[in-house]
């Protein structure tokens, strides 16, 4: 027979007391006799009598010190039926004792002597009355003998600034990472939906029996592992402190389930002889991270299902709770909601969409009412939106969550916020390694640079030192993203409850201090690389970071560069050899000179011949076709960086969006428009693309950060500031959230009159993206430019654009390296921009859409200018027709003089508007490749020229 979920109270007890009196309700280890269920009801009684007879009021706080046992669950359970429980650490020194009684400010104490702390001494010393229990092994299990109170308990001053709000039955300290832990009120409704939460999602009945082996001060060990079995009619195992021994005891009375941190969890599996009890049915995981590795391990030599739940104590426990069976549930998430609301909030405030990464909002009835004393800045957790977390989660469609860590905890690496818990997945995927934990430490040019350390498992596998380690995790995570330094260590620190302490370890690591030489073995001098493509990189990079060597296998960032840094290296070999377009992102790619040089040989084959003085032989041309599966795999590889459109109070005024896909001429045809003086075309803006600003920045990384300088150049322009001015605008936008259509209501407020001009191609990947002009915009007006395939592809192809667009079109979860050609790629993109743009733009009214070839543009430009400017409404003007002229006020230049602008990076070195640019194509092709649908819509759109038939075949200069 089964209870359903709640709702509960405290007279539920009395009806399984009645139902089944000669069950146990409370054992202990030790041959104890347990406390049945007919006696449960007047053990509580009776100690909350006894505390009633000391004069505790209903809204006094009654600290606990009792080392944890069945005492500990049936005295908090009296003190809670009495005023306010108050459980304090039994393990607490004699001045952390102090510390909590003076900021506590407990009526009364309850006791049992002989504690580390001493705390009956110092109540005394306080003022405080106490009350002390005792009990022995023979005693029946959780009923102590309680002496007479030393005195009357305090009255409850009416001017009390630790006052809990009504129906508050516990308060307790958060884990303590911080110096100062904060008090939690829970009321009654909080415990007793919470209670019927953990019932629910783990299914449990009277026939369930819990094992309770963790702290009774922290809520796992005070309810999830005392209230909820009871009150479901069940029994709980009160084994004390965590053992093996206790573990193996506690088995022996057959436990149902039993709750665990992952610090227990393995060292369960490191027993030499494993013998768990046959009538366990789970194990949850609780309090902290569970590494997969360690999960997988667990389920399969215990036989077990192991279930990880994510709760708080501000939620009185349990938040989401992962399915039972293993089947269902996913891996590396935390479960489903148990009980409560769950919300992810974006920087902007707005609700995230499914994948999209937030700050974890919890609503409901488990919640507590909020901090007590608490500082104004703990005081903002508790709000009208639910209780902030201060988590970073995400959520799938069907609500299940992920955890990806704490906002606190980011690191902030030269202006890149890096999460934690990425490096510590990384790190914990790694076979050898048992245990890890990434933090910051303080660096001189970087602010904060990242550092890790690690527990090997058994003898470490292959990592006999930490450079082993390193080694292994450059491939899986993203360059700027792997630890400076990596400390192997015995065990990391943590809370009783399980909970990591990075602060110290970022005490114990802090760059300033001495590496331990033990542990840090010296490193041999460096020396320059002997290769000599390898060697030029190298005397460049060392150039830029002020280092009089460097070594083929040192780290450009590791040796304190810069994303900065970073785009000085590509900006000397661009100058140097400005026939090639070298991307920024190519040092987050491959950060060492060796690395980098493999890169360079591998993508700029003839560039690299001109290095060392070579001769190129040229690449073969064959490519493969674009077939239906590899289009299928494009479109399947593509994520959205926009799962929800973002609105404004209301539209924006009319904009201007230039549709097309890249190398189309959109750079050309928005310097000509910012030639307007009714306009005003900024490079590319990258806005519409995301939700707001925070969630762009993740999308991109510091490898492409560079790309996202097309805001800060148009704040420049609309608002006459610096660059550094700007940079710091878009810095505090990102802080703050700002919404999109925030941004460009800022722009277009700024720029008066004028019209603003959108030329982002990216914008044509995804309908929703395009959707979102007509929502943030009143009556926008669209270009639909296009270029013939031939013509675009040859130019994604030179300038590499691969590189950049295959991580702009995966997401910041791929690869950075393209599975495809480049021909390949290019022709997709075509494809498929042009097919997203042609139909969204059906449904847009014809006065406010325009076709432009690009072979129109630039072969009769004046015509097509007056084109566009009689869709828009404006008059002509000939300075459209000077594209090279003005480049501030046309922004064709970079944010600083003598950086380059994004868009078309060798923009300046064309001849203006070039009518030979649109045919060039026609002499690198020797047969048609393109695909049938990509003919389809080049015929469409007026592209219909074949190789076979292509007017003047002639060779142009290149």
């Amino acid at each position: 027979m089964s209870y359903s979920a709640g709702p509960f109270d405290w007279s539920t007890l009395d009806l399984w007391s009645r139902r089944h009196p000669s069950a146990p309700a409370i054992l202990a280890l030790s041959n104890r006799p347990p406390l049945l269920w007919g006696g449960l009801p007047g053990c509580i009684a009776a100690i909350a009598d006894r505390l009633k007879e000391a004069g505790v009021a209903a809204n006094a706080r009654i600290a606990l010190s009792m080392p944890p046992g069945a005492e500990a669950a049936t005295v908090c359970l009296a003190a809670m039926r009495t005023g306010i429980a108050v459980p304090l650490n039994p393990e607490l020194t004699v001045s952390e004792t102090a510390s909590a009684l003076e900021r506590l400010r407990p009526h009364i104490l309850v006791y049992r002597a002989g504690l580390p702390g001493g705390a009956e001494r110092i109540a005394h010393e306080l003022g405080v009355p106490t009350l002390a229990v005792e009990w022995s092994a023979q005693d029946i299990a959780g009923w102590p003998r309680l002496a007479p109170a030393s005195g009357a308990a305090l009255p409850v001053a009416e001017d009390d600034t630790l006052a809990a709000p009504d129906g508050t039955r516990m308060i307790l300290q958060t884990s303590g990472t911080t110096a100062q832990p904060k008090l939690v009120p829970l009321t009654e409704e909080n415990l007793f939906a919470a209670a019927a939460a953990l019932i629910e999602s783990l299914a449990l009945t009277e026939r369930d029996r819990a094992l309770n082996l963790l702290p009774q001060f922290h809520i796992g060990g005070l309810w999830d592992l005392v209230g909820a079995p009871l009150l479901s009619g069940g029994s709980v195992i009160c084994g004390g402190t965590f053992s093996r021994a206790a573990l193996a005891a506690g088995c022996a009375l057959s436990p149902s389930w039993v709750q665990l941190v992952p610090s227990m969890i393995r060292s369960v599996l490191e027993t030499p002889t494993l013998e768990m009890a046959s009538t366990l049915r789970l194990l949850r995981s609780v309090s902290a991270p569970l590494p997969p590795a360690l999960k997988q391990e667990a389920e399969a030599r215990l036989g077990l299902p192991v279930v990880e739940i994510y709760g708080m104590t501000e939620t009185a426990g349990v938040i989401a709770s992962n399915p039972l069976a293993p089947s269902q549930q996913r891996p590396g998430s935390v479960g489903l909601r148990a009980g409560v609301g769950i919300v992810l909030l974006r920087p902007s405030g707005e609700p995230a969409g499914p994948g999209e990464e937030g700050e974890v909002v919890v609503r409901g009835r488990q919640v507590s009412p909020g901090y007590l004393a608490a500082s104004a800045g703990d005081a903002v957790a508790f709000s009208t939106e639910g209780f902030h977390t201060g988590d970073l989660g995400r959520m799938d469609a069907d609500g299940h969550l992920w955890l990806q860590g704490r906002l606190k905890d980011l690191i902030n690496r030269g202006g890149e916020m890096v999460s934690p818990a990425e490096i510590e997945a990384a790190l914990l995927s790694l076979d050898g390694v048992a245990d890890a934990a990434a933090f910051a430490v303080p660096h001189p040019t970087l602010g904060e640079e990242i550092e890790a350390a690690i527990v090997l498992a058994g003898d470490g596998g292959d990592f006999a030192g930490s450079d082993a380690a390193l080694a292994a995790l450059r491939p899986i995570l993203g360059h700027g993203r792997v630890p400076a330094r990596l400390h192997i260590i015995d065990a990391l620190p943590r809370t009783s409850g399980g909970k990591l302490q990075r602060s110290r370890l970022a005490a114990r690591f802090s760059l300033a201090s001495e590496p331990d030489a033990a542990a840090e073995p010296v490193k041999p001098a460096q020396s320059w690389p002997q290769r000599p493509l390898a060697r030029w990189i190298a005397e460049i990079w060392a150039s830029v970071l002020r280092k009089e060597v460097m070594g083929g296998d040192e780290d450009f960032f590791q040796s304190g560069g810069t994303s900065l840094q970073a785009a000085q290296t590509a900006a000397i070999i661009q100058d140097r050899y400005p026939d090639y377009i070298l991307y920024v992102s190519s040092v987050y790619e491959a950060p060492t000179p060796v690395l980098q040089a493999a890169f360079l040989t591998a993508h700029y084959p003839e560039m690299v011949a001109r290095i060392i003085g070579a001769q190129f032989h040229g690449c073969s041309a064959s490519e493969a076709p674009v077939t239906e599966e590899v289009r299928a795999y494009f479109r399947g590889a593509i994520a959205d960086p926009l799962p929800s459109v973002p609105r404004g109070s209301a539209p924006n005024p009319p904009a201007v969006f230039i549709l097309s896909p890249p190398r189309s001429g959109s750079t050309l045809l928005r310097a000509m428009l910012a030639g307007h003086p009714g306009l005003f075309a900024p490079p590319e803006l990258y806005l519409l693309s995301h939700s707001d600003l925070a969630s762009r920045r993740a999308w991109y990384g510091p490898a492409h950060a560079s790309q996202l300088e097309g805001l800060p150049r148009a704040l420049m322009g609309a608002e006459g500031c610096d660059a550094d001015t700007a940079a710091a605008l878009v810095a505090e936008m990102e802080k703050v959230g700002t919404s999109m259509p925030e941004i460009y209501h800022r722009l277009q407020s700024a720029i008066g009159e004028r019209m603003l001009v959108d030329k982002t191609p990216f914008y044509g990947v995804h309908p929703g993206v395009l959707a979102a002009c007509e929502t943030t915009f009143d009556g926008a007006f669209y270009v639909h430019l296009s270029r013939h395939p031939y013509g675009m592809i040859r130019s994604f192809d030179q300038a590499r654009l691969g590189q950049l667009w295959w991580p702009r079109l995966a997401g910041p979860q791929a690869g950075a390296t393209c599975p495809l050609s480049s021909r390949q790629l290019a022709e997709l993109i075509w494809e498929h921009v042009h097919h997203n743009v042609t139909g969204f733009l059906d449904s847009i009214p014809a006065a406010r859409r325009i076709h432009v070839r690009y072979e129109d543009l630039v072969d009769q430009p004046e015509a097509t200018c007056r084109r566009l400017c009689a869709c828009l409404g404006i008059a002509f003007d000939p300075a459209m027709l000077e594209p090279l002229g003005d480049p501030s006020r046309r922004m064709t230049d970079g944010l600083r003089p003598g950086s380059r602008m994004i868009g078309d990076p060798k923009f300046h070195a064309h001849r203006g508007i070039d009518r030979e640019s649109a045919r060039r194509w026609k002499q690198d092709y020797d047969e048609d490749f393109l695909s049938d649908a990509t003919w389809a819509l080049a015929d469409a759109l007026g592209h219909g020229e074949r190789l076979g038939k292509a007017e003047e075949r002639i060779v142009f200069e290149v």
